[in-house]
């Protein structure tokens, strides 16, 4: 069944959030300092925002990374 009111979009963004947390979690667990894991968020998000993602490789989008889409934004910590 399709939303009209826009649950979908909001729940495929959470669980998006979510699969990117399980992911920079699992690289901080392999570290064993703060400084270690403050590092490997950062190298994850060096890869993830210029890694191509399947959703701009099927729209064609050129280049097909993140990065490309929300430009100089920066999130918080």
């Amino acid at each position: 069944m399709s939303s009209t009111q826009g649950e979908s979009s909001m729940n495929l963004m959470e669980s998006h959030g979510n699969i990117q947390r399980r992911l920079s979690d699992y690289q901080c667990a392999l570290t064993r300092t703060p400084l270690e894991c403050e590092q490997a968020h950062q190298d994850f998000l060096q890869l993830y925002n210029t890694t191509a993602h399947q959703g701009l490789l099927h729209e064609q989008f050129q280049p097909p990374i993140p990065l490309a889409v929300v430009g100089e934004a920066t999130g918080r910590r």
